[in-house]
């Protein structure tokens, strides 16, 4: 059985929530990730209480910050 396309929707949006918000707590703050991640503030702030969706390759930046990978280490100051 598929999922309704709501559902689907309200999953997709709790996983961008989740992601960008343990981004913030790595980057410790949302100003921090905003800049980290090119966006503006309320953008980042839209995302990450699920108003809408962030494009995918700032999503795909969030993740890279959360698995330590290289845009975490270069935003803060580590080799890549």
């Amino acid at each position: 059985m598929a999922l309704s396309d709501s559902l689907a929707e309200v999953l997709v949006a709790a996983v961008h929530m989740r992601v960008l918000n343990e981004a913030a707590r790595v980057m410790r703050g949302t100003d921090v990730l905003a800049a980290a991640l090119g966006v503006s503030l309320q953008d980042l702030g839209s995302w990450m209480q699920g108003h809408s969706v962030p494009p995918a390759p700032v999503f795909l930046k969030a993740l890279d910050i959360v698995a330590g990978g290289p845009v975490y280490k270069h935003k803060r100051g580590g080799t890549a």
